[in-house]
């Protein structure tokens, strides 16, 4: 059986307002199947290093603040449950383990240094994609605020593992993105501080949960899985109607969740391509504009998280991005 890597990222962008009442699932790559946990709990583990940059811990309560709002949504419709594991205090490794499939974890770390800043040009880990967890490090596009990455089978959907970065590596000019936790006011022509807002951790990680439980990006203004966020932002901590409701939809409570299987049927068109979504990034934020694209790639891989005993199979990564 083989298993893929789905890499879905929020990039920065402009911020609007206006809620939606739709949703979208996150499809299989090539396949009508839908990517769905086959259980009721998702247990994740928060790296005890948190941020560096966050007073008196306060990243680890927006990042509670984030669950507590899809505990809130999962209490009106569902019996899945976001369940606070122990906080990790080894190292933290992201993707899963296919040789130790019981030893795998769902994580949620900060990234403090960049991968290029740290892993030797000729070290294997760039073939191998695998230098993130090789040195702790963020070994993603320099646009990209956050990335979630699930792993799941390909022949049904099923997730086994899902865990969250969060891009706070450090530049020449300080880190890519500064995570705050304060309500307000958003932060001006000073530059981000911890004393005003400038990228959210509770609006960045109340997205990519959306992303853990299946959604995948809208194009809609005003929805917590819409595609971009800009700095100052806090709108996605409040759950929009569609994402909610599509998320109920996947879990509904006391019957098992829903599976978006379409048949294969020549004569049927698929309006859901399987490409994923892009993504786009713009002024306002480091660096030069962004755009996120579909596009496959075959790796071994090996990461951390928690999930079931699936037998051993090769990994492949659905993986998107290209510089603007």
């Amino acid at each position: 059986m083989s298993r893929h890597l789905l890499l879905l990222a929020v990039l920065l962008g402009a911020q609007v307002a206006g809620a939606q009442q739709d949703s979208r699932r996150t499809l299989v790559p090539g396949r009508p199947l839908c990517l769905v946990w086959p259980g009721r709990d998702y247990v994740y583990h928060l790296d005890v290093a948190g941020s560096t940059r966050a007073p008196d811990a306060t990243e680890f309560s927006a990042i509670e603040a984030a669950f507590d709002a899809w505990r809130a949504v999962s209490a009106t419709c569902s019996d899945f449950r976001f369940i606070r594991g122990d906080d990790w205090r080894r190292t933290v490794d992201i993707g899963y383990d296919e040789e130790h499939p019981f030893d795998n974890y769902n994580v949620v770390t900060f990234r403090e240094r960049n991968c290029q800043d740290v892993a030797p040009a000729d070290d294997v880990c760039w073939a191998d994609e695998t230098c993130g967890n090789v040195y702790q490090c963020w070994a993603h596009g320099g646009a990209t605020i956050a990335l979630t990455t699930s792993s799941f089978s390909f022949k049904d959907g099923r997730v086994v593992d899902s865990d969250i970065e969060l891009n706070a590596a450090e530049t020449a000019w300080g880190p890519t993105f500064f995570f705050t936790t304060v309500n307000g006011p958003p932060c001006g022509a000073d530059g981000p501080a911890a004393t005003c807002v400038a990228m959210d951790v509770q609006n960045t990680m109340t997205h990519e949960i959306g992303h853990v439980v299946g959604l995948d990006h809208v194009f809609s203004a005003g929805s917590t899985m819409e595609a971009t966020a800009s700095q100052g932002e806090t709108s996605k901590r409040i759950i929009d109607a569609g994402s909610a409701a599509g998320f109920c939809a996947i879990y509904p409570r006391g019957l098992p969740p829903t599976q978006c299987r379409v048949p294969e049927d020549p004569g049927l068109k698929l309006v859901a391509e399987g490409k994923g979504s892009g993504c786009g990034a713009t002024a306002g934020g480091p660096g030069v504009a962004a755009l996120l694209l579909w596009a496959t790639a075959l790796l071994r891989r090996r990461g951390g998280q928690r999930a079931g005993g699936l037998p051993p199979g090769s990994l492949q990564a659905a993986r998107e991005w290209r510089r603007g």
